[in-house]
């Protein structure tokens, strides 16, 4: 009734500027949210990884942006991550941004604690992105010779060992005294790669474009989604439809394992910051090794009691039934 009245008064008041939906009052969740973002912890992170977070930590203010933070509990981060049980990673990414916001909040005096760190990840039973094997590389090559724009794609991110969205930002620019200096688009890590002879007479054969190696039809350089996309075509061309770009970042990770690298080199090449990163390569390679060991030990028991003439000769068989059993000389 009020408006009514002011316009037949023609008594028109300005209009009430509404309040930007990111507007929150301090302590409470979207309000932390916002600082966080303001935080060096977040703008340190890569761009896709700020993007990612931005994301998840967006879809959670639009729901429980005006909830004060002080009655963020365990309980309270247990049952987000109950609703989420149909979808474990989303679970363990939506847990990873709370930790995150709430450890800033511890920084800064507005929580003792963070309850979020009481709460425990999902535990995840999966290969993850299938590995090349060197007869996969060899198959590919086979198909995609030397000079090709995938035999290209294939040596940059099997000898650099980065991520497809660090490898499509890779350029002649970036290379001084034979290594390649770059910073990691997911952890914004800083690094020096080195440009292996191998893959210096990959790139002297190719085409490549001004500012990056590998360009589109379009002489453009590639987006993230693009490469993967592009590169799976060209794996699919080779006949081999299982595998992908990421898989050779984890076929590099396993190889340089298997033959022995140490934990501090391949954090060095694969831009890793924790030891559980490469854990994940080199525990492959341990049980290898220590299974051959063990069943080293194994066959030379049984060698020593007889059971498996390794120099090819066959005992002939005793009858010791009447006697009593002898137990393996270990």
């Amino acid at each position: 009734m009020q408006a009514y009245r002011n316009a037949i008064a023609e008594d028109r008041p300005a209009p009430l500027a509404r309040p930007a939906p990111t507007m929150f009052p301090a302590r409470t969740l979207g309000r932390a949210v916002l600082d966080y973002y303001t935080s060096t912890s977040f703008q340190h992170l890569g761009e896709s990884r700020r993007r990612s977070r931005r994301l998840i930590l967006n879809k959670i203010v639009d729901a429980h942006g005006h909830e004060p933070v002080k009655l963020i509990t365990k309980s309270v981060i247990q049952k987000g991550m109950d609703r989420r049980a149909t979808t474990p990673a989303a679970a363990n990414e939506f847990l990873k941004s709370m930790r995150v916001v709430l450890d800033y909040l511890v920084r800064v005096d507005e929580l003792d604690a963070n309850p979020a760190k009481l709460v425990k990840y999902n535990a995840i039973k999966t290969d993850g992105f299938h590995i090349w094997t060197i007869d996969e590389v060899a198959r590919f090559v086979e198909h995609h010779r030397l000079g090709s724009k995938a035999n290209l794609a294939l040596a940059l991110l099997l000898f650099t060992g980065q991520r497809r969205g660090d490898v499509i930002k890779m350029g002649p620019q970036h290379v001084k005294d034979g290594s390649m200096r770059l910073r990691r688009g997911k952890n914004g890590e800083s690094g020096s790669i080195p440009i292996l002879p191998p893959l210096q007479a990959v790139i002297n054969a190719s085409e490549i474009g001004h500012l990056t190696y590998l360009v589109t039809a379009f002489g453009k350089p590639f987006s993230d989604a693009g490469i993967g996309n592009w590169f799976r075509e060209r794996c699919d061309e080779a006949g081999l439809t299982h595998c992908s770009a990421h898989g050779l970042r984890k076929a590099g990770a396993t190889i340089a394992a298997d033959l022995g690298a140490s934990d501090e080199q391949l954090m060095a090449l694969f831009g890793w910051r924790s030891r559980r990163q490469v854990s994940t390569y080199t525990r492959g390679a341990n049980q290898k090794k220590l299974a051959h060991e063990a069943g080293t030990r194994i066959a030379a028991a049984l060698k020593m009691n007889g059971i498996v003439p390794l120099s090819g000769e066959v005992r002939p068989h005793r009858d010791n039934s009447e006697k009593k059993p002898k137990g393996f000389k270990v």
